[in-house]
């Protein structure tokens, strides 16, 4: 079953805020293919690159 746009976007919500970046990312791209206003898929497709980012950003070692 497809999920909503709402739905995907409020478990992006929750696992951002617990810090949980890769799986923010999967489910604001999830929003994304579920929008059906263009600025709805604008917005999760942001959400989406900066949960990628802050994911890899906390992967990097300290120090480098």
């Amino acid at each position: 079953m497809k999920m909503t746009y709402m739905k995907a976007a409020t478990a992006a919500v929750r696992y951002e805020k617990v810090g949980q970046y890769d799986q923010a990312a999967l489910f604001w791209r999830r929003a994304e293919g579920a929008a059906l206003i263009p600025v709805n898929q604008a917005w999760a497709s942001l959400r989406a690159e900066v949960c990628e980012k802050r994911h890899v950003l906390l992967m990097v070692p300290a120090g480098r």
